[in-house]
């Protein structure tokens, strides 16, 4: 149908002023385009009827390059294909979890706004970590900053935990990842490669999935009074997916094209 492929485009592509989708600015795009009144309510039942629902939108950074974050993409599944059965493809990357509630969207009782109570500040965790989707496992480490010697660690680590096969690492640009210390760590350990995603590419990465999925799981409209709490519940969830648990396979898998990922060399 006409209108949902206009829902796939932004409402300013159109002229209009106003920047979103809603009942009301659906409604007068139908009166514009084909003439056709609809009340509010009968413009979101034909939302349903052309199973359409409401969804958050996520962040993608505007500069990646379209061309080649696709040639990644195929680039990687042939990568993958060619694996030997003892080497593994995974994807790494740093994260901050504040010690503070993320909202998202609930069920309540209607004229009932729910109240999150917030820390506020910037207390948190710092995790470095590496999803192996093939393997269904994930491998983290708290760390107290983000530096070339804590990510050589926790790369020391990563290679202690799987002592055969080569490791091929899926990683951003970030200057950590191409500081001279870990470049020349990575010299001597021939183990270990690194395959850069395209410059603007974080989306291609399964492991920020595996990010978003600790959030709703741990984060989203949740209150922890004292940082300990917090912090106890983050490391109690992650060190569970040392071992296979059929999560990191199902939310990191970077075959499936639904999620718009995979990555290369």
């Amino acid at each position: 149908m006409a209108i949902k492929q206009d829902l796939h485009h932004s409402p300013t592509d159109f002229g209009y002023e106003f920047v979103n989708w809603t009942g009301k600015s659906v409604a007068f795009h139908i009166s514009k385009k084909w003439g056709k009144t609809l009340s509010i309510r009968a413009t979101i039942d034909l939302f349903h009827r052309l199973h359409l629902t409401l969804l958050r939108p996520r962040y993608q950074p505007a500069k990646g390059d379209a061309k080649k974050q696709a040639w990644f993409k195929k680039a990687l599944q042939k990568f993958a294909d060619r694996l030997e059965p003892e080497d593994h493809l995974m994807f790494l990357d740093e994260a901050s979890i504040k010690w503070s509630a993320t909202i998202s969207r609930m069920w309540a009782e209607i004229g009932h706004q729910p109240i999150i109570p917030q820390i506020g500040g910037h207390k948190g965790v710092h995790i470095i970590g590496a999803v192996d989707p093939r393997g269904d496992r994930g491998f983290f480490r708290f760390t107290p900053r983000l530096k070339a010697p804590q990510f050589i660690e926790f790369i020391e680590y990563l290679l202690h935990e799987i002592p055969t096969g080569k490791i091929y690492l899926v990683l951003d640009n970030a200057k950590v990842h191409h500081a001279i210390l870990v470049q020349n760590f990575l010299q001597l350990h021939s183990r270990l490669k690194f395959l850069y995603l395209p410059p603007y590419s974080a989306q291609l990465n399964p492991i920020e999935r595996f990010w978003e999925y600790l959030r709703q799981q741990k984060t989203h409209n949740a209150f922890y009074p004292k940082y300990e709490e917090f912090e106890t519940t983050i490391q109690t969830f992650i060190e569970k997916f040392t071992k296979p648990q059929g999560i990191i396979k199902s939310v990191c898998g970077y075959y499936e094209q639904e999620c718009q990922m995979v990555t290369a060399i």
